[in-house]
């Protein structure tokens, strides 16, 4: 039996068809028009240039949470640098630059820079570590924190020689001693080996002769 379909019926059906091509292209368009990075590839881009910074179009920190989830840390307002959302990415945490008076635009993302330090002493006020280098040759290598800054249960009891892994910003103020700008992680390392001993009694020697 042979069937006839009205015109009517006939426009319908084509107009559902538009409807449904029309819904797929505008996903498909909403898919394609998502610029943000994946941390994969954030972190290989920061890993030969000091940041990433977005297309001129940009994004916003809301479509960055929704592409990597929720931070996992959170640093206050700061001057010149906005608000700081960290997302830790295993070896380092990426952190963003969010501008909350410009429609919370995401400024550019860094990777954190990593820095081993070996305990020196501790006084009522500070936390001074030796900084170590790949070839330190000089014994003015000290850093010193106010107490405040550091998480009491990272530093534990704290021995000299002790070893500690740093993650912060990558600013580092030339004072003496110098001054680490933001502390993002402070992860207790063991003991430092002769060889760095050494070169710690040295810093320690350089330090206790200064009036700091």
């Amino acid at each position: 039996m042979k069937m006839h379909v009205s015109a009517k019926a006939a426009l319908a059906k084509a107009l559902a068809c538009m409807m449904v091509l029309s819904a797929g292209s505008a996903f498909s368009a909403c898919k394609k028009k998502s610029n943000v990075p994946s941390k994969k590839e954030v972190s290989k881009i920061c890993q030969s240039q000091p940041q990433y910074t977005p297309e001129e179009d940009g994004f916003t920190y809301e479509e960055l949470r929704k592409a990597w989830g929720e931070p996992d840390k959170e640093i206050p307002y700061l001057t010149g640098w906005g608000v700081m959302k960290l997302w830790d990415n295993g070896e380092h945490f990426l952190y963003a630059s969010i501008l909350p008076n410009d429609g919370n635009k995401v400024m550019a993302i860094s990777i954190s820079t990593t820095l081993d330090l070996i305990f020196l002493r501790q006084d009522e006020d500070y936390t001074y570590f030796a900084m170590v280098f790949a070839d330190h040759s000089g014994i003015h290598d000290v850093v010193a924190f106010e107490n405040g800054r550091l998480d009491a249960e990272d530093l534990g009891a704290p021995q000299f020689g002790d070893l500690y892994h740093l993650e912060y910003n990558g600013v580092i103020f030339q004072s003496y001693p110098a001054q680490i700008d933001y502390i993002f992680r402070l992860l207790s390392d063991g003991k430092a080996d002769d060889e760095k001993i050494e070169y710690a009694k040295n810093v320690l020697v350089e330090l206790d002769s200064r009036e700091i």
